[in-house]
């Protein structure tokens, strides 16, 4: 009947206008699940069922396009002397078609892999409209390869498979890169499942990486009042929706990717990998040539000058050097690199930093929260380490009872750092530097990331020999305080 009565007005602005607010409404004119947000058009309901109302729906659109159009009505669309501009095209054709293009903030709702196939979503609308109002509106081929997903439409055999979705999250990066001013912002909005997505997270950071772009920070955008469904469905589905921002690395600062492939940390584990096992001291210059040799022989690529500085630089950040000897730097984590460094060490590792880092600057935080810190952590090599935490709830309890030892929980929110050194008064050093209810609870996580380090600095403190000078005898006296930490905490468990 609304359709019906829209079509007997005079084509103008205003049926045009008509037609979009019913259009909008037809997703929201359906049978659904009560208490449910469910945007999927074509789910039959089986319990619980509620009919919507068509022209209170119609209705509320209407209105919502007033209020839209009384706020902008003074701007001049489509001019270059407006404040705002609308194009009606593909992304990466726009950018193709103004190579001088040049902007500071890009935003856009990320392509949730086949969560949200929005075309298909869409045909509806678009069946709708070429039916009843005009043929322009056919869903086209075109339309189809472009979209960025991941769907097993018999049409879209080329869109089935996630290595096609990740080669058009690449090429999505690519021209975002071109764009983009030098420490220009990419914001994304992102509603995540804790396992599947969160994989998908992975790569969509190596891919951003590759192309310039860095992680920056992560903004919980939180709704007050969840759905029955999401309620019911804690578990799988985070509470918020994620703002998740990156930014555009200077020339000099970019990730160093030889294909796929990031080299920079290839070459962080080999050069670790050799300082673990030789005996000697390694000088800048052989670590330099060890990696040369890698480089010529897995990519026949002859390093050039530029190269070799690069190499020195990057070698210099990510380890100790001194008096032209390179050594393993004890404050970096290295993450993913030490094959006999297993996932607990690395959460123990982690989580006190992140934990104090999200209480500064929020005063409290959420699980997913710390899950978010976790990825872009750990996807710099290998994802099954996030994977491993993702597909098994019991590393899942484990993460939150290690929270529970630096904060207290209140509702779904984790506040104040309970344990800080000078506020809690233990007569045991190794209570400070570990935590006296993990020790006293003897918990199973804390003594693999302890046996763990045991043999680590145990085989730095017999590399520090030379005491005639001066900064090795001060970092064995740390070493030694350290392994006494060790031992006194290992010491409750054979208790």
């Amino acid at each position: 009947m609304l359709q019906d009565a829209i079509l007997k007005l005079h084509p103008s602005d205003e049926r045009n206008v008509l037609e979009q607010v019913l259009v909008a409404s037809i997703s929201l004119a359906r049978i659904a699940m009560y208490g449910s947000s469910t945007d999927i058009l074509y789910h039959v309901v089986e319990h619980g069922a509620q009919d919507m109302n068509v022209w209170l729906l119609f209705e509320e659109k209407y209105k919502s396009f007033c209020k839209f159009k009384s706020k902008y009505s003074n701007k001049q669309i489509g001019t270059t002397n407006s404040d705002v501009i609308i194009v009606n095209k593909d992304y990466a054709s726009y950018i193709d078609d103004n190579p001088d293009l040049k902007v500071d903030v890009i935003y856009t709702d990320f392509p949730y892999t086949d969560q949200v196939p929005y075309l298909e979503r869409n045909q509806l609308y678009r069946i709708w409209l070429e039916s009843f109002y005009d043929s322009k509106y056919e869903l086209t081929e075109e339309m189809l390869s472009q979209e960025i997903v991941q769907t097993d439409a018999e049409i879209r055999t080329e869109k089935k498979s996630i290595e096609n979705y990740y080669k058009d999250i690449d090429n999505m990066f690519c021209h975002f890169a071109k764009v983009l001013n030098e420490n220009g912002l990419v914001f994304f909005t992102l509603k995540l499942g804790k396992a599947k997505y969160f994989k998908t997270y992975i790569e969509i950071v190596n891919l951003a990486r590759k192309n310039g772009l860095e992680y920056a920070y992560q903004i919980g955008v939180e709704k007050k009042d969840p759905t029955i469904r999401k309620q019911s469905a804690f578990t799988n589905t985070f509470t918020n929706e994620m703002i998740v921002v990156f930014y555009k690395l200077p020339e000099n600062s970019k990730y160093w990717y030889i294909g796929n492939e990031n080299y920079e940390f290839l070459m962080v584990k080999k050069v670790y990998s050799y300082l673990v096992h030789t005996k000697e001291y390694v000088t800048l210059s052989s670590a330099v040539t060890l990696v040369c040799n890698d480089l010529k022989s897995k990519y026949s690529y002859i390093a050039k000058e530029h190269d070799i500085l690069k190499i020195k630089s990057l070698l210099q950040e990510y380890f100790k050097v001194d008096a032209g000897c390179i050594q393993i730097d004890n404050n970096q984590l290295y993450l993913d690199i030490e094959d006999t460094t297993d996932l607990y060490t690395k959460i123990y590792d982690l989580l006190p930093i992140y934990i104090r880092q999200l209480l500064d600057t929020k005063g409290k935080f959420i699980l997913e929260d710390v899950y978010f810190e976790l990825v872009n952590s750990l996807c710099d090599g290998n994802p099954k380490t996030i994977a491993q935490i993702l597909d098994d709830e019991s590393h899942q309890r484990d993460i939150e009872k290690l929270i529970l030892n630096y904060c207290q929980k209140d509702g779904k929110y984790y506040v104040v750092i309970r344990a800080v050194h000078g506020k809690q008064h233990y007569n045991k050093e190794c209570f400070y530097r570990f935590g006296e209810e993990l020790i006293l609870a003897k918990h199973p996580v804390l003594l693999e990331y302890l046996d763990q380090e045991y043999v680590k600095y145990s085989k730095i403190k017999e590399s520090l020999t030379d005491d005639s000078k001066e900064h090795i005898r001060r970092r064995k006296e740390e070493v030694e305080d350290l392994l006494g930490d060790i031992m006194e905490a290992l010491c409750y468990y054979e208790l």
